[in-house]
């Protein structure tokens, strides 16, 4: 009897190990990480309607979204962020995109008493977005 419990634990140890082996393998070696496209410091980012990059030095774009909880936690570090911007004069712009409807962008915008320019209905595609 204990001659067959080893074997059975044995059997079921290699089992385990190359079913485990089998799967870091294949997480490993055979399925493509998906690429996220990054945005970088430096970047040109593509002709985005109604926006004239050379009209300031600096442009701070915040990619927002309609419902996004991120988007909506993040709002007073972007009333902090808007509000150091005029206390220190910066001449960059700040400008919020989004992939909603103008009506929508309104709400959000006067909704979280945001003060700052945004773009509706902006392609984000390639870009990660929540």
């Amino acid at each position: 009897m204990k001659a067959k419990i080893e074997v059975v634990a044995n059997l079921t140890v290699v089992l385990l190990a190359l079913v485990v082996g089998s799967i870091f393998v294949k997480d490993r070696f055979f399925n493509p990480r998906l690429q996220v496209n990054e945005v970088k410091a430096g970047d040109r980012l593509a002709h985005l309607d109604g926006l004239d990059w050379g009209a300031h030095d600096r442009t701070l774009i915040l990619v927002l979204r309609k419902g996004c909880h991120f988007c909506e936690d993040s709002v007073p570090f972007y009333q902090r962020l808007l509000a150091t911007q005029r206390e220190d004069g910066s001449t960059a712009a700040l400008i919020a995109v989004f992939p909603d409807t103008e009506e929508a962008v309104k709400e959000v915008i006067k909704s979280q008493g945001l003060d700052i320019r945004a773009l509706p209905s902006v392609s984000l595609e390639g870009l990660a977005v929540c």
